[in-house]
């Protein structure tokens, strides 16, 4: 079997490839036109695979079938007889009154010799689905920009869109390899804060990665910071000191640390089963914003990188960046004293942001005030101080007979004009 081809590797020349058989059935020789840029190692192939479908060929059988078998079969279709070695291929069908098949046998397949490689079927590329997107809009962050939570099976590179609607969307952010992520299995409960909590834990599924316990120093200094979202849309940060594996993807966490990076407010709230579980990595994306984007709707999307942000493996989720890192944070250490003249004085201790030293004093936000309110127990208001420092004087004759009340403060400041969550606490004097 000679082939004619034109040869890649030699200007475009016209190059030849033969093949033979050396068996001694049979004879003669056949000629190709193959009208393609190619090299001599491919035409060859070519040759050879012509040359065994023609010594295939000379194998004919006749397969005598039923009527409904043969208007089933058609040209081309590859049958096993009974009797018969080996595949054949349908050659000729005859429906008359003795249906029947005219079959020649099939050509061997390439045993890898002369003629190259056989084809095989590439490898199966399954179809990526949509991944999992959460943006994170913390209030322990160091900088204001959101950070973004991309997992997908299997992975490839995300890139992260936004805008105000879909025709102003532009990329924010590109996820290199997948974050974990996960939900809640058993609900969790709210927790205490600023102290270790040594119960059950919780149970977390996860995709993406594995999680692991650390040495409490590790964990104290960062390592195994998770967030979770509560009901209300805000994420609750905190951290574990033990993971231990409960099943495939399944993960115990205990020695929880609750309401790290100014997050305690949401860890007063329980968190149902399904909430949304993100491992806080240090290489998680940060998203551009605005400041002109602060508190607006924005729509956002996550699909494959190089495409557009739409189709079938593209995620799309509505979110708000409210720059929660310059909220003010709640005040701590709550107090209250009978001064001299009968009246009671409340004092509280500004609590300084995630970062800052602790041998120092606070800083304090531009336009810092605070919003203070003595409360009974059935939440009636009785006084309300609205101030600069964190005092409140409440005179004797509003005091009256009482030695308790409960004490409810919040603050605001220029960066966050509205007041931030409160924090509340029964005293005496």
């Amino acid at each position: 079997m000679r082939v004619r081809f034109v040869d890649e590797t030699a200007d475009y020349q016209t190059g030849a490839a033969g093949v033979t058989d050396d068996a001694r059935e049979g004879g003669g020789a056949s000629d190709l036109d193959l009208p393609l840029v190619t090299t001599a190692e491919a035409a060859e192939g070519v040759a050879a695979r012509r040359l065994r479908a023609a010594k295939a060929e000379r194998d004919t059988a006749v397969l005598h079938v039923g009527p409904l078998e043969a208007l089933r079969r058609t040209a081309g279709d590859r049958v096993t007889a009974e009797g018969l070695s080996g595949a054949w291929r349908v050659a000729r069908v005859e429906t008359d009154e003795q249906p029947r098949l005219t079959l020649s046998r099939c050509e061997a397949p390439d045993a890898g010799g002369r003629g190259g490689a056989g084809w095989t079927p590439g490898p199966v590329v399954e179809p990526p689905g949509p991944p999992a997107l959460f943006v994170l809009d913390l209030p322990g962050a160091s900088e204001g920009r959101p950070r973004i939570a991309v997992s997908a099976a299997p992975w490839r590179p995300m890139a992260v869109w936004a805008g105000a609607s879909v025709a102003g969307l532009t990329e924010r952010a590109r996820a290199e390899r997948p974050a974990v992520v996960g939900r809640l299995v058993e609900p969790l409960a709210a927790g205490p804060v600023d102290r270790l909590d040594r119960g059950p834990g919780v149970l977390v599924a996860v995709e993406g990665g594995q999680l692991e316990g650390r040495a409490a120093e590790l964990v104290f200094a960062g390592a195994n910071t998770a967030a979770v979202r509560a009901p209300s849309g805000e994420w609750e940060v905190l951290s574990f000191l033990s993971a231990e594996l409960a099943g495939p993807g399944l993960y115990r966490l205990t020695g929880l640390l609750r309401g790290l990076e100014g997050s305690d407010a949401a860890a007063e709230r329980a968190k149902p089963v399904d909430a949304p579980f993100v491992l806080l990595e240090a290489d998680l994306p940060r998203a551009e914003v605005s400041e002109a984007e602060r508190g607006a709707p924005l729509l956002w999307r996550a699909a494959p990188a190089g495409g557009p942000p739409s189709g079938l493996a593209m995620t799309e989720v509505a979110e708000a960046w409210r720059g929660l890192h310059e909220r003010p944070r709640r005040a701590v250490r709550l107090r209250a004293a009978r001064q001299g003249d009968g009246s009671v004085r409340f004092a509280w201790t500004r609590r300084g942001r995630w970062g800052e030293p602790f041998d120092r004093e606070p800083a304090t936000d531009a336009g810092e005030r605070w919003l203070a309110e003595a409360v009974d127990d059935g939440g009636v208001v009785l006084a309300r101080w609205e101030t600069a420092q964190p005092e409140a004087v409440w005179p004797e004759a509003a005091v009256g007979g009482r030695t308790a009340a409960r004490l409810r403060v919040t603050a605001a400041s220029d960066l966050w004009p509205e007041w931030g969550p409160p924090r509340e606490v029964a005293l005496s004097w």
